[in-house]
Formats: structure tokens, C-alpha cells, sequence
């Protein structure tokens, strides 16, 4: 009898489990169930399908047509409102009920939006997570004729959603809470080599800031009945105000674990616990991707996961064990990379709090800026700003935690 799989989520876990299942079961019925209106697609594609190096054909990671030549049923705009393990099915919102022998979890997570006076009623705030805000970003600038915007948060979203904006020649302002760009994997020397280039590309950051309100074109922010109206500016703490046709927030992500603690899957603060397998703690019942909590494979914690190829390895390995064929998930990829304003960068490793006996490295130069972390001679983490080309080389050299002669770390 064959089997029914049911994923929630089709991203790149959720994508990457459907094409395996298939694989590896010709006769199983496989059901991927999206809130989203879209057909999956590539998120690390969105910054270049809004600077336009990419169209809409080439982010998309699973057409409709593909689906149905796969035999699986795509659900789109479907949303699941419960999951009721002991009876194994799920609950969608127009009130149907579907069956399952495994269900994988893919659901990703959801952009973090401060409260703030004024959001509520300003037309032209956006977010920078899915393919419809992409959408939507680049209608607002075609209809509005956007000179001016306001990117708040500079992570890895906020500074490549900056990036893509320059390609419509829109004057950039990145506004950051914190002292620095890439606050969490960057210090301070790395930080100042990128914000160099965002001045060369004529991208205004203000560090040490927070939007305090959203400006609207409505009349006074202080009238205490606001209409809705085009956003004209923000508001910062220290009381500076700054002038923009558009606002996007990039402030972080919090993980969808609602569906998975009501259903009684034991959860953290920052995502779903799983074990080797991508199983939670309901046998029946798989996580991957930004929902989920893996094995760091350099320093064995739980840690969430945030990368696009770990999420596709996830989905697989979840695949496999879904369909009776297990594999283990050795733990998430320990480098992050990036590029925006020209410059490239990758990390990896506790750069940003090195071992009590760690020792530190740093080598700079024309366009370049490197930072290791040494310990007893094996190279435990690295940062890269400007040249990443021995990325690969410098992993290997962390995961095998070979012996290192320091002249193989000059540029």
C-alpha cells in the first residue's frame, strides 16, 4: 500500500524532500501544502530578482508543470491550521482533512515588525523575506517613482535588499541599532571594510539608530487621528529625521513553531529540536530548515539553521528517513557568505568570541581584510572581507582540523 507524505512548506527543505520522495518512492503520494500564491522558488535569488540580474523564470525552484510531471500535488495558498499527531492528520483552513504516514515541517519563519506609530497607516512599508515582497517592493517603486528609501537593519537581508535597490537608482539609507554592519559574524575591522564600500556606492549608514516612527504624507504624526498616506520619512531615537518614498524592514526573523507546539512537538525559543534524522520529538513527524534546530558541526550544539544548502540536505535526509531509507545529517555548514555594494565576505567559526586560547590573525591589504582563529595550530574559524577566494580551502582546513603552517593563510 502506498504511503501518503505530506510537507508543510515548500521552500528549500520542503522542495529538496518532495524531488528525493519521489525518488525513492515511485508509487507514494506526495502532498506539499504552501500558504504562499507562488510556486516554490529560491530565496537567496530575491535581492537578484529585484536588482533585475534575474527574472522570475530563473528564482522559481519547482514549477506547476514539473510538480504535476512528478505526480506531486502542489497545494498553494492553502494554509494548515492544525496538526493532530495522534490521529496523523492535518487540518487546512477551508476546513478539509488530510491523512498522512510522515509529515515534514518546512514552514520556515516570519519577518520580525516593530510597533511603531505611524506603520499602521503609511502605505510603502515593506519587508524583505518572500517573493510576493519582492513584488510588491518593486510595484511600489514603478508606481511611486521612489528616489529615497529607508532600509532599517543591516544582517545579511537588510544589506543585500540595499544593494538590489541601487540597480533602480534610488538613493539607500541603512539605518542599524547596532555600531556596525553585520553586527553578529563581522568585528569591527571586517564591518568597516564593507561600510567603506557602501560609501563608495553612495549608501548612507547610520549606526547607533532605531526608527522611532514612520512619517506619512497625512499631515502632522501627532494628530491623534491619522489618516493612511504615501510614507515620507522616518523618525529616529536621537530625533533625526530622514526623508524617504519607501521603507523596508530587515530586523530579523522569528521561526514559525506554532503549528509544532500545539501539536505537542517539543520546541525551543528558536526553532523545532531534531535529532539526526530531521525527526522531532513526534516519531512521525520531521522539521527542516529555518525551523529547525541542528547540530552545529564544529561546536555539537543545537543551534538553528539558516542557510539555504543546509536546508536542502535537511530535506533530504529527511526524505530518506521518511521513506525507510535512513541517512544522517552530519550537522549545519559552518560558513556564511554573502556579497552586496561590490564586496564579498564569508565566516565562519567563534571569530566574534575566539577561545580563551585561541590565537588571532590578521592579514590587509588592497581591497582585502582576513581574520583566523588558531588554536593548538588547527585553524578554527576564519573571516573573509574582499577576497573569499580560498573559502573553500579554509573550510576544509576547520572541518578536517588538520595542522596548519600559517604561510598557507597569506593572500
Amino acid at each position: 500500500m502506498s504511503k501518503t507524505h505530506i510537507i508543510i512548506g515548500a521552500s528549500a527543505a520542503g522542495t529538496a524532500a518532495a524531488h528525493k520522495l519521489r525518488q525513492l518512492d515511485a508509487d507514494a503520494i506526495i502532498i506539499v501544502v504552501s500558504d504562499e500564491l507562488e510556486a516554490p522558488y529560491n530565496k537567496c535569488m530575491l535581492a537578484d530578482y529585484l536588482a533585475g540580474s534575474k527574472d522570475e523564470s530563473q528564482v522559481h525552484t519547482l514549477t506547476l508543470e514539473q510538480a504535476k510531471n512528478k505526480n506531486i500535488t502542489l497545494m498553494l495558498g492553502t494554509r494548515v491550521t492544525s496538526i493532530i499527531p495522534d490521529q496523523k492528520k492535518i487540518i487546512l483552513d477551508d476546513g478539509q482533512e488530510l491523512a498522512y504516514d510522515t509529515l515534514l515541517l518546512g514552514v520556515g519563519t516570519s519577518p520580525i515588525i516593530p510597533t511603531l506609530p505611524g506603520l499602521a497607516e503609511a502605505e510603502g512599508v515593506f519587508t524583505f523575506h518572500r517573493l510576493r515582497d519582492m513584488h510588491a517592493i518593486m510595484q511600489w517603486i514603478a508606481k511611486s517613482q521612489v528616489k529615497k528609501a529607508v532600509v532599517v537593519g543591516a544582517g545579511l537581508s537588510g544589506l543585500e535588499c540595499a544593494d538590489a535597490l541601487l540597480s533602480h537608482n534610488i538613493e539607500v539609507t541603512v539605518v542599524e541599532k547596532q555600531g556596525q554592519v553585520l553586527s553578529s559574524i563581522v568585528d569591527a575591522q571586517g564591518s568597516k571594510a564593507i561600510e567603506q564600500q557602501m560609501a563608495v556606492h553612495n549608501v548612507t549608514f547610520c549606526a547607533n539608530e532605531m526608527v522611532s516612527e514612520i512619517i506619512s504624507n497625512n499631515g502632522s504624526t501627532t494628530l491623534k487621528l491619522r489618516r493612511a498616506g504615501r510614507v515620507s520619512g522616518v523618525m529616529l531615537a536621537s530625533g533625526k529625521a530622514l526623508d524617504a518614498d519607501m521603507v523596508i524592514f530587515a530586523v530579523g526573523l522569528r521561526p514559525n513553531v506554532q503549528l509544532a507546539f500545539q501539536a505537542g512537538v517539543a520546541v525551543q525559543d528558536q526553532g523545532i529540536i531534531t535529532n539526526q534524522f530531521m525527526q522531532t520529538s513526534v516519531s512521525a513527524i520531521y522539521a527542516a530548515g529555518d525551523i529547525a534546530m541542528v547540530q552545529d558541526q564544529l561546536s555539537g550544539k543545537l543551534v538553528p539553521s539558516r542557510l539555504w544548502p543546509d536546508a536542502m540536505l535537511q530535506g533530504l535526509v529527511a526524505a530518506c528517513h521518511m521513506a525507510g531509507q535512513p541517512r544522517v545529517y552530519p550537522g549545519i555548514s559552518p560558513v556564511i557568505s554573502s556579497s552586496f555594494f561590490g564586496i564579498k565576505f564569508a565566516a565562519c567559526g567563534p571569530i566574534l568570541t575566539p577561545l580563551a586560547d585561541g590565537e588571532l590573525i590578521t592579514q590587509q591589504g588592497d581591497g582585502y581584510y582576513h581574520l583566523f582563529l588558531l588554536v593548538a595550530g588547527t585553524l578554527k574559524g576564519f573571516l573573509l572581507v574582499g577576497n573569499t577566494n580560498a573559502m573553500g580551502t579554509y573550510r576544509q582546513m576547520v572541518m578536517t582540523k588538520a595542522l596548519v603552517d600559517k604561510a598557507v593563510l597569506k593572500v
